[in-house]
């Protein structure tokens, strides 16, 4: 357990009364398909609603499957690992037939009407307006590579957001997930089931109040790929050309 986390005194710790039994809560983690997430052993679950724990479940029999070095925070931790973990969506496929919706961005076709018609008004191609292109091509990809390097470069890390009551302490990541409690061990020897699940509920709900979500910059390098597209869209539009009349 880390040196302060239940210093009650500190005012970066919310404080709370400890959280009482809630009779009427069923006490047993429910079944796969309920919409939660489980540790590997299935002691806890949790359930979120974006990225909020909304409900805490805990098996009366945690105390007896828990042994050795094992503990009853690395459950929670691996149930919240697992909850912070999304799979993105996976593009279109161009070759796929039933791929409709995908848009080739360097298609002049895909481009509004009236970038169209600017684009129907472009020279011939010739030396000229090539080495032009190229050269406008190279300086984009350098300062893309620039951007890259950028981007790379380490930032500073947010502090952690906790939130405390008596006995439990969670933690969150800078996306506003939980990502780790810590409990008061000699208030755990004597907690019942319904006490741990609330007070990781309470402390968590701390948490959330004081999170502040950090501000989304515009990203230089989505910017950088939005006008190489349209270069490249244009550079398309000049080698086929289909003038208006």
């Amino acid at each position: 357990m880390a040196p302060g986390v239940f210093d009650f005194d500190d005012e970066a710790v919310p404080v709370a009364p400890a959280p009482a039994l809630d009779e009427a809560t069923p006490e047993e983690p429910e079944e796969v398909g309920d919409g939660g997430i489980s540790d590997a052993d299935r002691l806890v679950r949790l359930w979120l609603e974006d990225t909020r724990i909304v409900k805490v479940r805990l098996s009366p029999v945690w105390f007896h499957r828990i042994t050795g070095r094992d503990t009853l925070e690395s459950h929670f931790r691996q149930a919240m690992m697992l909850s912070t973990l999304h799979l993105p969506a996976l593009p279109d496929d161009p070759d796929d037939e039933d791929g409709e919706d995908f848009v080739d961005s360097t298609d002049p076709d895909a481009l509004p009407a009236d970038v169209q018609r600017v684009f129907n008004q472009l020279p011939s191609l010739g030396p000229r307006t090539l080495a032009a292109f190229e050269q406008v091509i190279a300086d984009l990809d350098a300062r893309y590579a620039a951007a890259e390097e950028r981007a790379s470069e380490p930032r500073p890390v947010a502090p952690a957001v906790t939130g405390s009551v008596r006995g439990a302490t969670v933690t969150l990541d800078a996306n506003g997930y939980a990502v780790d409690v810590a409990f008061d061990q000699a208030w755990l020897d004597g907690a019942q089931v319904g006490q741990i699940c609330a007070a990781v509920q309470a402390a968590a709900d701390k948490a959330y109040e004081r999170f502040e979500p950090a501000t989304v910059e515009p990203s230089e390098l989505d910017a950088l790929s939005e006008e190489r597209a349209v270069v490249m869209a244009a550079f398309r539009a000049m080698l086929n050309p289909r003038r208006d009349r």
